[in-house]
């Protein structure tokens, strides 16, 4: 690292773009703040998907970054006092391609978490509840048919062209994978809205831990698991269930303040570090 400027290296070698990063260190993050993601807005949720998509893809970054960009000149046009219909037509011949690619590879994950998910929740539940994670567009799609990305960017070109004079209005564009939602069901039941908070604790648990076997498919290999002092936020059924699955197979970095390691498989593979007044001791 210079004084300028940061630089990250690997394997001695510095990387050139940000995006050089992705997947060079694949991780799952478990923060207290996850278990309650469910209760913020939906901006969290797409940017959970995002995050894990672009691990495993850096063709997904470079689209989702386009998305954007294109999204932002889209809106400018819509606030200007006479639009250009031919500048428009660009616009929107761009964001449907973009916004196909990105709800066909968001559809595709969450078919699997959801998958993965349910079968990690009732060995947590003991087969007492059914977890449901719904992907849900911000296109109006028909989920029984076809979901390619060229079926996907004509819906979003029509869409863009039927709700064009609302957008004129609210001078932004309201249809697109930016409104995106995931919808978490238990036993049909919206979860963010009655589910308790320990159900939606041990919903995002589940997820969390579907998504590393999701990474490990897509990678070759397990991320590593970050852990950061959410042990005192599970009961002891979820907190036994997390040891056993740290001690199969994955590589973890646990922060704590109360330490407490009692998993025997765990002990023995630890390194424990104590930080005090900011320096290891």
């Amino acid at each position: 690292m210079s004084r300028e400027k940061k630089i990250i290296k690997v394997n001695g070698q510095p990387l050139q773009k940000r995006k050089d990063l992705l997947g060079v260190f694949a991780a799952v993050i478990f923060t207290p703040d996850d278990l309650f993601f469910m209760k913020g807005g939906p901006e969290q949720r797409r940017r959970f998907l995002n995050q894990l998509l672009m691990q495993i893809s850096p063709i997904y970054y470079d689209n989702l970054l386009g998305y954007h960009r294109i999204l932002y000149q889209r809106n400018s046009l819509l606030k200007k006092e006479k639009i250009d219909q031919k500048e428009l037509e660009i616009w929107d011949e761009q964001l449907s391609s973009l916004g196909a690619f990105l709800i066909n590879k968001r559809q595709e994950a969450v078919d699997k978490l959801d998958h993965a998910s349910r079968k990690i929740h009732q060995e947590l539940t003991g087969d007492q509840e059914n977890l449901r994670i719904v992907y849900r567009p911000g296109l109006s799609l028909n989920r029984t048919g076809d979901f390619s990305p060229e079926k996907i960017k004509v819906i979003f070109q029509e869409k863009l062209k039927k709700t064009f004079w609302e957008d004129r209005q609210k001078k932004y564009t309201q249809k697109g994978p930016h409104r995106d939602e995931l919808i978490f069901q238990m036993n049909g039941i919206d979860l963010r809205r009655y589910g308790s908070q320990g159900q939606q604790r041990t919903a995002v648990l589940a997820l969390k831990l579907a998504s590393m076997g999701f990474l490990a498919g897509e990678l070759g290999e397990y991320p590593v698991l970050l852990l950061d002092d959410v042990f005192s936020e599970l009961d002891g059924k979820r907190r036994d269930y997390l040891i056993k699955f740290i001690a199969d197979k994955i590589q973890s970095l646990i922060t704590s303040t109360d330490l407490v390691v009692e998993d025997a498989r765990i002990k023995a593979e630890t390194r424990i570090f104590k930080i005090c007044q900011g320096k290891v001791i």
